[in-house]
């Protein structure tokens, strides 16, 4: 009889175990599903400066390395299958810790769509968060700005990592 217990036990947890991964998959599947296939960033274009270097990796990460100053932009594409409401996938893919200084959400035009924008100061980055829309796919831009001087620098107005994120931006066009 004992036996009998233990083996319904080991049925129990190992059920439980099993029901609590295929929900842990599916909620990471919802809130996250990014994908880095090509066809997945045909419904969104943007033209980087001069200057901001393509990953080697990826085509949709670019970034510039100077002496005091560095900064990124990357694309990443999420399909709306998983994901059904735009407002709450984009705030659910910024990411953010308590001793950030964390700006107001806004509703903005991009190119030829609405999307969203928010604004991230950390202790060593500046980071600004877009998303967009198209027909199929959500697409969060995301530039960050690591500026060694925070910004107290004599080419401000012309500094590639402070020039180039509005460039990218009015750029943009979304199917």
């Amino acid at each position: 009889m004992k036996n009998n217990k233990k083996i319904v036990l080991v049925i129990a947890i190992v059920f439980i175990i099993l029901i609590i991964g295929i929900i842990s998959v599916r909620v990471y599947l919802e809130n996250h599903y990014y994908y880095d296939d090509k066809e997945d960033y045909n419904e969104i274009s943007y033209t980087t400066p001069k200057g901001l270097e393509s990953g080697d990796y990826f085509d949709d990460y670019y970034s510039y390395y100077g002496d005091d100053i560095s900064c990124s932009f990357s694309v990443n594409a999420s399909d709306k299958y998983y994901n059904k409401d735009f407002k709450k996938w984009f705030e659910n893919n910024i990411r953010v810790s308590l001793s950030d200084k964390v700006g107001e959400m806004k509703e903005i035009s991009i190119g030829n769509t609405t999307g969203y924008y928010i604004d991230v100061q950390t202790d060593t980055r500046k980071e600004y968060y877009y998303g967009v829309e198209s027909t199929n796919h959500y697409y969060l831009l995301e530039y960050n700005i690591y500026d060694d001087l925070n910004g107290d620098r004599p080419d401000l107005e012309t500094n590639i990592c402070y020039t180039a994120k509005d460039k990218i931006i009015e750029s943009i066009k979304v199917k």
